[in-house]
């Protein structure tokens, strides 16, 4: 029941503090009528219809029991003093019967039976302006009294629903206005979020709004200070590791040029080189991608252009690409993560797949080879930076095993990831993921 409630929930923050405001505002509104009309509005309008009531009897009964001078002086009298205008007139049958009665009034028509009970009488709306006509018959005579409608009718009933819903509606954009501003701040520190996820500078980015608000940007901002040099200390000693390795590297490379050539002097060489690799590698792998943002890429022309290096190989290379599809990136980063990919597959399949599309919020990549795949329980490992499979698969063979790590660490800098999967052709399926 909880899970199905929240479904239902607005899914924004900003739609939720407006319901927050809105849905006891309206119970409210809704309890106030509520009460006002069965407690004021009803009760005020019962008292009045009974007042006139008893006001229509009295003259009734006035003019019924006198005659002559006496009646007319009652009916001036009763004119003067209840406000309302009375008539006799002898030998005129009513109008319209009870049964036919307006029925705009049924409050004044239930306390006009008890009163007149049998006697017969019509109550209707009278001329342009609004006055209530009442005829009463007398046997053969007829009593008119008329009497303003406000008599029945209470304008404080119009004036306080109005009063109501004009300070409801300007409560309402009042804490509109007020949210925006709120939301906004948590927004501006979202997307600034999102931004600084995906490698993206944000030199002008400011605390704004409530005070929560503030604390938790500056906290990020302290965050992504941290983050920077902790990355920079990484690179600059990487960097120092880089310096005093080739140094030793380079003096091993000459002395052994300078010796008789021999199987051992080759071994020895060639390890050399391989250790030069690896620190290269290394390097490569720990500065990570570029942090400058160069400028809108094109997926299906970076693909074709990174097939076309391969054009010497006899290996087949299949591509399949949604043309249009642009990312906001660096395009020497994301020319290496799927070039490292590419290079796996060529060294174990003899036939590979390029592909992209594009969703509402995402750009994919796949790379399919034909290759002895990965088992899924190893899937997560070959990530891990110079982690080697033991089976025939063996991602960087050659190298460090650093491929895919380099990979997955430009990928996941700008917001994505990738996923290994069992490919079509029952090799190794590579799908990178990123935002648009």
């Amino acid at each position: 029941m909880i899970r199905s409630f929240k479904k239902i929930l607005p899914q924004s923050l900003f739609r939720r503090f407006l319901l927050i405001i809105l849905l006891p505002n309206i119970i409210v509104q809704l309890v106030a009528a509520y009460v006002f009309y069965e407690r004021h509005w009803s009760g005020v309008s019962k008292h009045m219809a009974v007042s006139l009531a008893g006001e229509i009897e009295m003259g009734v009964r006035g003019i019924e029991n006198n005659s002559g001078q006496a009646r007319q002086q009652f009916i001036n009298n009763s004119s003067a003093a209840l406000y309302l205008g009375v008539k006799f007139l002898p030998n005129v049958l009513i109008h319209k019967s009870a049964e036919n009665s307006s029925n705009d009034f049924p409050l004044l028509k239930s306390e006009v039976d008890k009163r007149l009970r049998d006697r017969k009488y019509s109550i209707y709306l009278s001329g342009e302006d609004p006055i209530v006509a009442i005829e009463v018959q007398l046997d053969n005579d007829l009593v008119l009294i008329t009497a303003s409608r406000k008599r029945l009718e209470t304008p404080t009933t119009y004036i306080f629903i109005l009063w109501m819903l004009g300070t409801a509606i300007l409560f309402v954009i009042i804490a509109i206005l007020f949210m925006r501003t709120q939301v906004r701040s948590i927004t501006k520190l979202a997307e600034v979020a999102e931004k600084f996820g995906k490698g993206h500078d944000i030199p002008n980015f400011k605390p704004s709004g409530a005070m929560e608000v503030k604390q938790a940007a500056q906290s990020f901002i302290d965050m992504k200070g941290r983050i920077n040099r902790q990355v920079e200390q990484r690179t600059e000693m990487l960097a120092g590791v880089s310096h005093d390795l080739r140094t030793p590297l380079t003096r091993m490379k000459l002395q052994l040029a300078l010796m008789e050539p021999a199987a051992e002097i080759e071994e020895l060489q060639q390890d050399i080189v391989e250790m030069e690799k690896m620190v290269q590698e290394y390097l490569d792998f720990a500065k990570g991608k570029e942090r400058v943002i160069d400028a809108n890429v094109n997926i299906a022309d970076m693909i074709r252009s990174i097939v076309a290096g391969y054009r010497n190989l006899s290996k087949k290379i299949d591509v399949t690409t949604q043309n249009g599809v642009e990312l906001h990136i660096n395009a020497n980063s994301l020319r290496r993560a799927i070039t490292n990919v590419v290079d796996n597959a060529l060294k174990y399949g003899s036939n590979v797949a390029i592909s992209s599309r594009a969703s509402e919020k995402y750009a994919y990549i796949t790379i399919d080879d034909d290759g002895p795949g990965i088992l899924p329980a190893k899937r997560e490992e070959v990530f891990r930076p110079f982690f080697r499979l033991d089976s025939a698969r063996n991602l960087d063979k050659g190298g460090s095993g650093l491929g895919l790590a380099i990979a997955r660490d430009i990928v996941v800098s700008y917001g994505g990831n990738i996923t290994l999967d069992n490919s079509a052709t029952n090799g190794l399926r590579v799908v990178i993921k990123l935002p648009l």
